[in-house]
């Protein structure tokens, strides 16, 4: 009766243990105090056999009884609340056979099984269990209240640490915004200003304050388009990630902006808004227009310096020449060959006009659709000539089919032109071959004009674009610089490649978007 009441109690015992987190003592401190509730059933059990057995031979032995079957109802009811159901209904068993042996030593072994007992014993168990079930359920309950409890508590300590991450975050982000020197305003969809950062207020001085609560474009004056321009990005269009603009603000001051906008989404809402950053710029402007200025002196006096070389020579020539003309005694033959070396060098002095009319004022690009490989077939066809006069071959390996490129066909013509005469003048008396090529690559065409020549020398390859670099005796040293121009009018490059093996000179043109 004892061992069976005990595994009951113990399988009890092990469902109270809650979770993974129990520890050794714990659990010891558990079974310790189960075996007390043991103990304490089995006394009680006991005791009222006990007293059955003393007082069966009293006067009063049939009242004793029945207070004694009330009794047995106290250990069932006990362990039925602590151990559940199945405490509850060992302990009515273990009642059951006690009661069944104070009956016996009552009213002998013949009464044990009357009807009346049997009742008894089905009380025995009825309340055992059913007692026991409502035990049960308390525990149920308790259990989901404490892991519900425990569920809120975690969730609690998540949140609490989630509130204390979004209030670091957000320390740290005004920390940023009120250490950066660019002005940040937040914009709402409708254009409101709902934040500024104190770089943004002391930009606009006196109007700062009020800027939070203004539409985007009463903030300044005249925005120079930057409300537009915020309107654009609320309503979904991209723009360059910065641009440079002119703004006036409210106390009349001018001042040079570079401007960055950029969406933003307010996750809680759903809502769209705009970042506007502003920088003052107007400082670094001054100073580069300042660069600019002393630079274009600089380049001015250089070549003004050269161009007075280049016309000074001519003219020495041609005024000796005179002066010989002058002597009586310098004879027709002289006077002949004088007016010569005049004429020559009044040519060359056109040439170096011309040339300077050439580079310093350009014709503005007539753009079309251009296919570049008709181009190239125009300019082998104008050189051949003059290249077959120097044994020079020109080899052409044009792509089949390359993309068309906006360009004026007779700029370009003028390009490649330049690149084949001095391409062919490089090889000299000795013949060579010069090789044309055509190919397309990330969006541009690219053309390359190489020759077998003695090739350039490392420390003139920075130089041979610049006007009036040259290393002919007839040259001007203008042509590379307009070749040069020509292509930055197309927003394209060129570049040079150099070895003593030969030349090559590469053009590179933005294809049109298809």
């Amino acid at each position: 009766m004892r061992t069976g009441l005990s595994k009951a109690l113990h399988m009890h015992a092990e469902e109270d243990v809650v979770g993974p987190s129990a520890t050794g003592a714990s659990v010891g401190d558990g079974h310790a105090a189960n075996i007390r509730r043991i103990v304490l059933i089995t006394g009680m059990i006991l005791l009222v056999v006990v007293l059955e057995y003393l007082t069966r031979n009293s006067h009063g032995a049939l009242t004793y009884h029945l207070i004694y079957r009330r009794l047995c109802f106290a250990p069932i009811i006990y362990a039925a609340f602590v151990f559940g159901w199945r405490g509850g209904l060992f302990a009515a068993v273990a009642c059951s056979v006690s009661y069944a042996i104070q009956v016996a030593m009552l009213f002998g072994t013949g009464q044990v099984a009357n009807a009346d007992n049997a009742v008894q014993v089905g009380l025995f168990v009825a309340a055992g269990v059913l007692f026991g079930a409502v035990s049960d359920m308390k525990e149920a309950k308790a259990r989901d209240l404490r892991q519900v409890s425990s569920q809120l508590e975690e969730a609690y300590r998540k949140l609490e640490e989630r509130a204390f991450q979004l209030a670091d975050a957000r320390d740290y982000t005004m920390a940023i915004l009120t250490s950066i020197t660019s002005g940040v305003f937040t914009v709402e969809q409708g254009g409101l200003v709902v934040a500024a950062n104190p770089a943004a207020e002391r930009m606009l001085e006196e109007f700062g304050s009020k800027a939070a609560s203004n539409h985007i474009s009463q903030v300044f004056a005249d925005d120079g388009g930057i409300s537009a321009d915020v309107e654009k990005v609320l309503s979904g269009e991209l723009l360059p990630a910065l641009h440079e603009t002119d703004v006036v603000t409210h106390d009349g001051r001018h001042m040079c902006m570079q401007v960055s906008i950029s969406r933003m989404r307010v996750e809680c809402s759903g809502s769209l808004g705009a970042v506007l950053t502003l920088g003052d710029v107007s400082a670094m402007r001054m100073l580069t227009e300042r660069i600019i200025r002393a630079d274009r002196l600089v380049v001015i006096g250089e070549f003004t310096s050269v161009v007075a070389h280049e016309i000074r020579n001519p003219l020495g020539v041609i005024r000796a020449g005179i002066q010989l003309l002058e002597d009586a005694e310098y004879g027709t033959e002289g006077a002949h060959e004088s007016t010569e070396v005049i004429k020559q060098e009044i040519d060359r002095l056109d040439q170096k006009i011309k040339g300077l009319l050439d580079f310093g004022r350009p014709d503005r690009p007539t753009f079309i659709e251009t296919d570049v490989n008709a181009v190239l077939d125009d300019v082998s066809m104008f050189a051949g000539n003059f290249a077959e006069q120097l044994g020079v071959l020109i080899v052409k390996e044009l792509a089949d089919s390359v993309p068309e490129v906006m360009a004026d066909p007779d700029k370009l013509k003028q390009v490649f032109l330049n690149l084949g005469t001095n391409a062919i003048q490089a090889m000299g008396d000795g013949g060579g071959v010069i090789t044309v090529r055509t190919w397309a690559e990330n969006g541009s065409i690219h053309i390359s004009v190489a020759d077998d020549g003695p090739g350039i020398p490392e420390n003139e390859l920075n130089k041979v674009f610049e006007p009036f670099f040259t290393k002919r005796a007839d040259g001007t040293g203008l042509g590379l610089a307009i070749v040069r121009r020509i292509v930055d009018q197309h927003e394209g490059d060129v570049s040079v490649d150099s070895s003593p093996e030969g030349t090559t000179f590469t053009v590179s043109l933005p294809t049109i978007p298809r």
